[in-house]
C-alpha cells in the first residue's frame, strides 16, 4: 500500500531545514577538497603524495599536508555529511557535532604526536592542527544550530 503522507524526494529537499542546507554545502565543499587533494598542480609535490604519515611533502594549495588516506576521509565525511542532510535534521545534527568531535580530537592528537615526536597516519603539523581544530569547531558549531520548532516536530 502507498503511502500518500510520506513526502517525495523532491519534497524533502523543498522542505530541508536551514541545517540540512548548509550541511549540502559544508559536504560539497569537503567533497572537493578531496578530489582536489589528488590533483598534480592544485596539489604542491605531488609526486611526493603517500598512503600515510606525518613527513607528506604534498600540499593541497601548498600549505596543507595531504596523503592519500586524508583526502579518502575527506571524501567519505563530505559522503557521510550530504547522506545524512538527505535523511533528516537530527540526523544532520548528529553528524555534524560528531564529525566535529572527531576533527577537534585529531587537532588535539596531532598536537601531542608532533610535540612528542610519534608517527601518525594522517598528516600532523601546525598548518594540519589549525586545519583540523576549525574545520571541528566549524562543523560541530553548524551541528548546533536550531531551525523553527514547528518544522523539526512535523518531520519526526
Amino acid at each position: 500500500m502507498v503511502n500518500i503522507n510520506k513526502p517525495r524526494p523532491d519534497e524533502r529537499r523543498a522542505q530541508a531545514t536551514p541545517v540540512q542546507k548548509t550541511a549540502r554545502v559544508v559536504a560539497i565543499v569537503l567533497g572537493l577538497l578531496g578530489i582536489l587533494g589528488f590533483i598534480p598542480g592544485i596539489t604542491a609535490e605531488y609526486g611526493q603524495l603517500e598512503v600515510t604519515g606525518i613527513g607528506t611533502d604534498a600540499l593541497l594549495f601548498g600549505l596543507l599536508p595531504v596523503t592519500i588516506t586524508h583526502n579518502v576521509l575527506m571524501l567519505l565525511f563530505a559522503a557521510g555529511i550530504f547522506a545524512a542532510a538527505q535523511r533528516s535534521a537530527g540526523a544532520t545534527k548528529a553528524t555534524l557535532i560528531g564529525l566535529g568531535l572527531f576533527n577537534v580530537a585529531c587537532a588535539a592528537y596531532g598536537l601531542i604526536n608532533v610535540r612528542y615526536g610519534s608517527t601518525l597516519w594522517v598528516p600532523a603539523g601546525e598548518v594540519d592542527n589549525w586545519f583540523h581544530l576549525v574545520l571541528g569547531a566549524v562543523l560541530f558549531g553548524l551541528g548546533l544550530i536550531r531551525g523553527p520548532k514547528n518544522l523539526d516536530r512535523e518531520r519526526r
